[in-house]
C-alpha cells in the first residue's frame, strides 16, 4: 500500500505544520505590506530630510540677520547717552569695509540724519523713507529694495545694478523715554545672496528666498524659477501640500 509509506499524521506533527504555515502566511502578507508601504516611506524621510535642511538654512539666515538687530538695540541705546562721537566711531566699526553693512545713521524726529557711518547722508532728509516711518514707532524690518539716496554714493553691485538693502529700524529714546528718533542699518542683499547660496551648497540644497508679497527674491539656482516652481512655492508659502508627489526647497 503506497500510503504506508507517507508519515503517519499525528497530532503534534499537525500542529507544527499550522504553525509553520501560519507564520510562512504572516510573513508573506508583511512582505506584501512593506512592498505597498515602500514609496510612502521612502517619500517622508526624504521629506522629512529636505524640512530639516531648510529649516535649518532659515534659522542660520534668522541668526545672521538677529545679530544685527542685536548691534542696532545697543547702538540705540547708546544714541540715547547723548555722546555722539563713541557713537559714529560705533557706526564706522559695525559697517567695517561695506561688504556686509552699506550703512548705518540715526535720524531725529524731523527726519533729518543726525549721524552716520562715514559720514554717509548726514544732514539729509529721510523722513520719507519707510524705514524711517515704521522705525519711529517700533522695531521694523523691511523687504528688499534698491537704494534710493545712497545709489550715488555707493558702488553699482555685480553686473552693474544698484546695490539693494535689508532694513533694520528701530525707535530711539532718551533716557527719560521722549522720542529722539530712529536708528537704521542697510545690509547689503549681495551679502545676504551669497550667504544662501554658500548655505545652500553645505546643506544640498536649491534654496528661494521670498518676500512677504510672495515674490521671488534670491535663487541658488543662477535662474529664476518656472511657471511649474512658482507655483509650488506659492503652496510650500502656504504651509499645505501640492499631493503631486513633487519636492522642491
Amino acid at each position: 500500500d503506497p500510503r504506508s509509506s507517507l508519515p503517519r499524521l499525528t497530532l503534534p506533527r499537525a500542529a507544527y505544520g499550522f504553525v509553520l504555515l501560519t507564520m510562512a502566511l504572516v510573513a508573506l502578507a508583511a512582505g506584501l505590506f512593506l512592498y505597498s508601504r515602500a514609496d510612502d516611506m521612502v517619500e517622508q524621510a526624504l521629506d522629512r530630510a529636505v524640512r530639516l535642511r531648510t529649516q535649518a538654512a532659515a534659522t542660520s539666515y534668522a541668526r545672521a540677520i538677529h545679530s544685527d538687530w542685536r548691534d542696532l538695540s545697543y547702538l540705540a541705546g547708546e544714541i540715547a547717552r547723548g555722546d555722539r562721537a563713541r557713537v559714529r566711531g560705533l557706526m564706522d566699526g559695525m559697517r567695517g569695509d561695506g561688504t556686509r553693512i552699506s550703512w548705518i545713521g540715526w535720524a531725529g524726529t524731523d527726519g533729518v540724519v543726525r549721524t552716520a557711518s562715514d559720514g554717509l547722508l548726514d544732514g539729509a532728509d529721510v523722513s520719507a523713507r519707510p524705514w524711517f516711518r515704521n522705525g519711529l514707532r517700533h522695531g521694523f524690518a523691511g523687504d528688499v529694495h534698491e537704494a534710493v539716496l545712497l545709489a550715488s554714493l555707493l558702488p553699482a553691485s555685480e553686473g552693474g545694478e544698484p546695490p539693494r538693502f535689508i532694513d533694520l529700524a528701530m525707535p530711539v529714546r532718551t533716557e527719560a523715554g521722549e522720542a529722539a528718533g530712529v536708528v537704521a542699518m542697510h545690509i547689503d542683499f549681495g551679502w545676504a545672496a551669497r550667504f544662501l547660496s554658500e548655505t545652500a551648497d553645505s546643506l544640498g540644497l536649491d534654496l528661494f528666498l521670498i518676500g512677504t508679497d510672495g515674490a521671488v527674491i534670491a535663487t541658488t539656482t543662477g535662474e529664476r524659477p518656472t511657471s511649474a516652481e512658482l507655483e509650488i512655492l506659492r503652496v510650500a508659502r502656504a504651509g499645505s501640500g501640492t499631493g503631486t508627489g513633487t519636492r522642491e526647497t
